[in-house]
């Protein structure tokens, strides 16, 4: 006579939806890091991006006043 199944989880089925529901919190918890970090990214470039702009444009206005590069010997 075979055993009457239990309408029941058995205990390693619980500890394994336990486990795979720390594994979603922990997932969405790097997710949240992860897009908080790209969005930091992206503030400090829109922040220090044009410095390397601003510096050639003053290169280039200097050029056109002497006619040499900053950088060149007089």
């Amino acid at each position: 006579m075979s055993r009457p199944r239990s309408r029941r989880w058995s205990s390693s089925a619980s500890k394994t939806l336990a486990l795979a529901a720390v594994a979603d919190t922990i997932w969405s918890v790097v997710g949240i890091l992860g897009g908080a970090a790209g969005i930091a990214v992206l503030v400090w470039a829109a922040r220090n991006g044009h410095d390397d702009r601003d510096a050639e444009d003053a290169a280039r206005d200097f050029y056109d006043l002497h006619g040499r590069w900053p950088d060149e010997p007089a």
